[in-house]
């Protein structure tokens, strides 16, 4: 394989490190967003639950403070994780760009390789055609 056939399968390469990556922060968005689904359930049972606490009422302000914080800081995680996503789907782009590129250009070096190869196949019959006909002639 030549230096362009390589670097097109190096650049391949790429955008499946970079595929990968952003499946891994699409696994984390979801693992967040679960979390805070959690945390909402969890609000609904301590809710029904502070009925039966002494002082429940209390303790039911104070978890649902604590609560609404973690909220706030997963949904921070959150907006930091897809502004991250949006920059690994631009690195994904570019990467397919170039990728497709380097494609490009080994399919038309191959194209003028297989090209010239045909041309010298055609010469080299052609001479034997020529250099027959003329020992034909030449007998």
């Amino acid at each position: 394989m030549d230096a362009l056939g390589t670097l097109a399968r190096l650049a391949r390469r790429e955008v499946d490190e970079e595929r990968r990556a952003l499946a891994a922060l699409d696994q984390q968005r979801k693992a967040l967003l679960e979390r805070i689904e959690e945390l909402s359930r969890e609000a609904a049972r301590e809710a029904e639950a502070a009925d039966q606490l002494p002082g429940g009422p209390m303790l039911l302000l104070r978890f649902l403070g604590a609560r609404r914080e973690r909220e706030r800081s997963l949904r921070a995680e959150l907006d930091a994780l897809d502004r991250e996503r949006l920059v690994q789907l631009e690195r994904l782009a570019e990467k397919r760009l170039e990728a497709r590129r380097l494609e490009r250009l080994a399919e038309r070096r191959r194209a003028v390789a297989d090209e010239l190869a045909t041309r010298r196949e055609t010469k080299a019959l052609d001479d034997l055609v020529n250099a027959r006909a003329a020992h034909r002639q030449a007998r």
